[in-house]
């Protein structure tokens, strides 16, 4: 395959998963606000606990991220390190796409999708199938 080819096949696969974020980012955001309700009153004590915690543990990344925030973090990750790099993650939280993470583990997700940006990889061809 051609760099050329290459380049192509990776910009319309980046658009499929803008167009997927897209029409997910909706469903997942109907979805994510009953859940979210209940979900807030206990965030307070929770935020105390690991507050008091934190010398022995890293920091807890911010309580909520946007499905934006998501795909923007793997597609990342996808395309400076790689796909199975991206797959690996999405594995680590027990799914196989990013629109099947729940709104409580998406902010854990980014931040995890960060880390091993900083730890470096080779590039690797970008997958549409994990959004």
């Amino acid at each position: 395959m051609s760099l050329e080819e290459a380049l192509a096949r990776n910009t319309a696969a980046l658009e499929a998963l803008t167009a997927t974020l897209k029409a997910g980012g909706a469903k997942a955001d109907k979805t994510a606000k009953p859940a979210a309700a209940p979900a807030a009153a206990p965030a307070p004590a929770a935020t105390a606990t690991a507050a008091t915690e934190a010398p022995t543990e890293a920091p807890k990344p911010a309580s909520t991220a946007t499905p934006k925030q998501v795909a923007d973090a793997l597609v990342e990750v996808v395309t400076k390190l790689s796909r199975e790099r991206g797959v690996a993650l999405l594995a680590q939280f027990g799914v196989q796409q990013a629109a099947k993470l729940k709104p409580e583990q998406m902010a854990d997700f980014v931040a995890a999708c960060k880390a091993a940006l900083t730890q470096g990889a080779a590039p690797a061809a970008a997958g549409s199938d994990l959004l």
